[in-house]
């Protein structure tokens, strides 16, 4: 079972804006009410999929232009059925979204070329990448699911890499150009690549995402026009071999074509399979994409992440657990060496080395991971706060608590854990104080009644020590640590009576 449904949008933006083509096509010189209807609604299911679909406005003239030998002006009259649709979508999108655009600053971890140190560095690289999305579509291998901050590098001009990518697309370019007038199919097919890749380049301007194969799926259409007419130059056909609508047909008159078409079917499909055995679930995609891609710090950064909480933290044999967690701890320092700002695998790295009992180690990730970060969840600053105070830092511990409260005020595990540290601090007024509050929330937990009793005890006062020991055991019969330290608070009241006697 696949275990990634984020290529699904792009899916189905592929699917209904064919859909839309087919009946803008079928349509043309008879203008059907019902072709205009079919055409807008399946090309505002596919903005409605992925905005990216803005693109088949340019598309949808061009095709009726090359294929059904339309003038220009017809072409785009024609076409109207997705002007009509993309404004009606830019309305949706300005009216849910509150404009048109949704800028938000976008992060080096999403896409590496805010990293360029310049414009031309920026663009350069930019095209270095459409050309390795060209290299996907011919030779699909190594596949990866990220290709984010740091696996594709900054490149200047001066790259072979870049000046191929330069040459190639800007002679494939000036082709399509030169030669769309004539109504070239192959023309046709290079310009439906180029724009409709054209707004997930970053070419033109930067998006959430340097580069993901999912940007393939409508691009790679374009891909196959060109890769079918360059076969029909290299295997020749007769006019009557061009009436063949059937696989059997073609096999039966040009079997040279049968056997490429046949040989790719089966690479293809067989990459497919062994690739979809990856996508079983997290950890099998990421145990192999850290080797396909090693430099993206993202994938460090989730390898790490599902070892220490899909496994390490589920855990219950202990050997067990501090392998996985070193294992853990690996793969998020990477994470790190590559990102140095990356606080998402700070803060787990904090929760690994806490679950290891390295508190200084704990206490200088979650520190580096708010540095880098203001967190807004209370998760964080329980764990941070914890940390500080097995790290004795009972001060930090506590202002980092409380900010944990400022997030979820009615969580008691936040001041029974303020109580336990506001305890060791010596601090009894304030322990009792918060853990009252924790009871208060959660009169079931016995870590609350446990820990009044301690702080009681702490202060002298056995008597309610023994009270609260004994309503955690009211809950808890077995809880061990109760019973010994009723027996001890017992022990050290009848010493302190003693001593009172004598002096």
């Amino acid at each position: 079972m696949v275990a990634n449904i984020k290529g699904r949008d792009e899916m189905l933006s592929f699917l209904f804006s064919i859909l839309a083509l087919y009946f803008l096509v079928i349509d043309y010189g008879r203008k059907k009410i019902s072709a205009f209807i079919l055409s807008s609604f399946f090309f505002l299911m596919a903005l409605l999929s992925k905005e990216s679909a803005l693109t088949i406005v340019a598309v949808a003239p061009l095709t009726l232009f090359v294929f059904k030998n339309a003038n220009i002006k017809s072409a785009v009259l024609s076409s109207s059925p997705f002007f009509f649709s993309a404004l009606l979508y830019i309305i949706i999108r300005a009216m849910v979204l509150g404009g048109v655009t949704n800028f938000t600053e976008i992060l080096p971890i999403n896409n590496s070329l805010v990293t360029s140190p310049d414009f031309i560095t920026q663009k350069a690289t930019a095209i270095l990448i459409l050309g390795k999305y060209l290299l996907l579509l011919i030779f699909p291998h190594p596949l990866s699911f990220d290709y984010s901050f740091n696996q594709i590098t900054n490149r200047g001009l001066a790259d072979i890499g870049v000046l191929i990518s330069v040459l190639f697309f800007s002679y494939a370019l000036f082709y399509a150009l030169k030669n769309i007038g004539k109504r070239s199919a192959l023309a046709f097919g290079i310009l439906f690549f180029l724009l409709t890749i054209s707004l997930t380049s970053n070419i033109f301007f930067l998006i959430e995402s340097v580069m993901a194969e999912r940007f393939l799926y409508l691009p790679s259409l374009g891909f196959c026009i060109v890769l079918v007419f360059l076969l029909t130059r290299v295997v020749r056909f007769t006019k009557e071999k061009i009436g063949a609508i059937s696989f059997k047909d073609v096999f039966n008159q040009n079997k040279s074509l049968a056997v490429i078409i046949l040989g790719v079917c089966v690479l293809f499909s067989f990459k497919t399979v062994t690739r979809n055995n990856y996508w079983k679930n997290n950890l099998t995609l990421l145990e192999q994409d850290v080797k396909t891609s090693p430099e993206s710090a993202r994938i460090r950064y989730a390898y790490g992440s599902a070892i220490l909480i899909e496994q390490a933290l589920k855990e219950k044999d202990e050997s067990k657990k501090q392998i996985l967690l070193n294992k853990s701890i690996v793969q998020l320092e990477k994470g790190v060496s590559i990102l140095n700002t990356y606080s998402d695998a700070y803060y787990h790295l904090g929760l690994a080395y806490k679950e290891k009992n390295d508190f200084a180690n704990a206490v200088k990730n979650f520190e580096a991971a708010m540095r880098s970060k203001n967190f807004t969840g209370a998760d964080f600053f329980i764990a941070a706060g914890v940390a500080y105070g097995k790290n004795k830092q009972y001060d930090k511990s506590i202002e980092t608590l409380r900010k944990a409260a400022e997030f979820d005020a009615d969580n008691a595990e936040i001041y029974n854990n303020m109580g336990v540290y506001f305890d060791e601090w010596r601090k009894g007024d304030s322990a009792i104080s918060v853990l009252q509050k924790a009871i208060q929330l959660d009169s079931l937990s016995v870590s609350a009644y446990y820990n009044m009793g301690n702080t009681y005890a702490h202060m002298g006062n056995y008597n309610q020590a023994i009270v609260f020991y004994k309503k955690s055991l009211g809950l808890d019969a077995g809880n061990i640590d109760a019973i010994n330290n009723i027996g001890n608070s017992l022990l050290r009241k009848k010493i302190l009576e003693m001593l009172l006697l004598i002096f």
